[in-house]
């Protein structure tokens, strides 16, 4: 029962059951009626089936058969399933026959509930059942819709001791939650707020005075961005449209590509607005939003970063392996699990932050962040400041520790090998180290920025450290896996050169043609 054969089955249970009914209501639907009252709380194909003008014989056998045919080879299977089961249990020990009872138990009484519905709702379709009560009759007919679905979860929750204790943990650490919640609330209103007031607008004041140099200004941020989203698209174009490169390492740099058109699209257009503008503001909204997308991209790298190290070990350090553990199936679960979980990790974050009331309005930087925002707070903020450091803590330790040890086992294995294996190790790592270290570099300093004082720097150069890595990572990373990686260069060279060449032979073909038509 591997994890493929699973999904196959449950595909054709879905598939099997759809698939003969809808034969079913194809016949239903063809047929002319000459009633409307159907004497039921809710619409049945048998129903519908006798409020037919013409002879209704074919369909109700058709029916009957489809029935048979769609309930008898399961029963058949659940009673010799059980049979063998019996068998092996009567040789069994005492302690086996417990624990199978134990996990038998739970199917056989939803089994059992459910047949007691589906028999009864046949029996209700097929035969005058009007010497019993009218509320009876309405009771028994709805028992399969109303019972299964209330109970089958209970049954197996009570029953199945895995399942029991997880809900039980996750409901009390629910419970635990809820009370955290409610004492911040609760904290929150006991304190006094007679200098609070709503503060809707922001005022970003690290961009200072720059007169008419704000043009220059604007034009070098508007060039860096093209860069930025020409690079990156080019990447993801020559990736997604290359058959030949949908494997997990290309896969994990357009993934790393989309992060970086991600960050920079949060940042850019609103540096540019308030660059021109005569006052530099964002909207408390548009703060939150820029919070939000910014330390979610800041999360999302590392994530991708740690995939590639990982990744790079296992095609190293395990090549027989690598093709039967990084299956498509695995790439999709690590990608979607890389992004859920900063984006999970960081929404409680933030919510901790929209719940604080304002008494100033002015950001010493040139774009929103948390702590600039949590620091005009005021109230006491020693919670979101301990909660801060747990975040920066589980996005940016696992993904650090999970390279470190990709690398060093890496390293172990080509102090063993071949000077061939080694260069070309060196060849597909060295791109992953650059834009690691790089990435690196640039949130320390911004961490470091945020938690310390650090007034003794020029201005220019504070606002370049705290705009790095939204500036180089999404720069330099598609230019150097694109010149490093002998794959992706030669496919963007073809590309270039294939657009090139069809630019100069369209203005040719132009050419032809007005000189024929002259």
């Amino acid at each position: 029962m591997s994890t493929m054969r699973v999904y196959r089955l449950i595909t054709l249970t879905w598939v099997f059951s759809v698939g003969h009914f809808f034969v079913t209501i194809a016949l239903t639907v063809r047929m002319q009626l000459c009633r409307k009252i159907i004497e039921k709380i809710y619409c049945a194909n048998y129903s519908v089936v006798k409020l037919a003008c013409e002879d209704i014989s074919a369909i109700s056998t058709f029916v009957l058969i489809a029935m048979i045919y769609s309930t008898c080879p399961q029963l058949l299977l659940i009673v010799y399933s059980y049979a063998e089961i019996l068998k092996v249990c009567l040789k069994a020990s005492k302690e086996s026959q417990a624990k199978a009872l134990n996990t038998c138990t739970s199917h056989i009484m939803t089994l059992v509930n459910y047949s007691f519905g589906g028999f009864y709702e046949l029996i209700q379709n097929r035969f005058d059942m009007s010497s019993v009560p009218h509320a009876v009759q309405i009771m028994l007919s709805v028992h399969f819709i109303i019972f299964p679905p209330l109970i089958n979860p209970i049954i197996y929750g009570v029953r199945t001791k895995s399942i029991k204790r997880r809900i039980q943990r996750k409901v009390y650490n629910h419970i635990i939650i809820c009370m955290f919640f409610r004492w911040l609330l609760s904290n929150q209103s006991q304190i006094t707020m007679q200098n609070s007031t709503h503060i809707t607008i922001f005022l970003l004041t690290a961009y200072g005075e720059n007169g008419n140099m704000k043009y220059l200004y604007f034009a070098a941020t508007l060039l860096g961005y093209l860069l930025i989203l020409l690079a990156n698209a080019v990447v993801i174009a020559v990736i997604t449209f290359d058959r030949q490169l949908h494997e997990p390492m290309y896969i994990f740099i357009c993934n790393l590509s989309l992060n970086g058109l991600y960050g920079s699209s949060a940042f850019y257009p609103m540096c540019m607005a308030n660059l021109l503008s005569e006052i530099p503001t964002i909207s408390r909204a548009g703060c939150l939003i820029q919070i939000f997308s910014l330390h979610t991209y800041g999360g999302f790298e590392y994530s991708v970063l740690a995939l590639m190290a990982y990744d790079r070990y296992l095609s190293i350090c395990h090549p027989l392996r690598y093709n039967s553990i990084m299956t498509p199936f695995k790439v999709t679960q690590l990608l979607v699990f890389v992004y859920m979980y900063p984006i999970c990790i960081f929404s409680i974050h933030l919510c901790l932050t929209v719940r604080l009331p304002l008494c100033g309005s002015v950001i010493d930087k040139v774009h929103c962040d948390n702590w600039s925002v949590v620091k005009l707070s005021c109230v006491d903020i020693t919670v979101n400041s301990v909660f801060g450091l747990f975040v920066t803590t589980v996005l940016l330790v696992p993904p650090i520790l999970l390279s470190l040890y990709s690398y060093v086992r890496i390293l172990a294995v080509c102090l063993n090998a071949s000077k061939e294996a080694r260069s070309k190790a060196l060849q597909t790592c060295a791109p992953h180290l650059l834009t690691f270290i790089n990435y690196c570099i640039t949130s320390c300093f911004e961490v470091v920025y945020q938690r310390f004082e650090m007034a003794k720097l020029p201005h220019s150069v504070l606002v370049i450290m705290s705009i790095n890595c939204l500036l180089s990572p999404p720069l330099l990373n598609p230019i150097t896996y694109g010149i490093k990686l002998q794959e992706i260069r030669k496919r963007i060279l073809k590309l270039f050169s294939s657009t090139i060449n069809n630019s100069v032979a369209r203005v040719k073909r132009t050419e032809i043609k007005r000189r024929q038509t002259t």
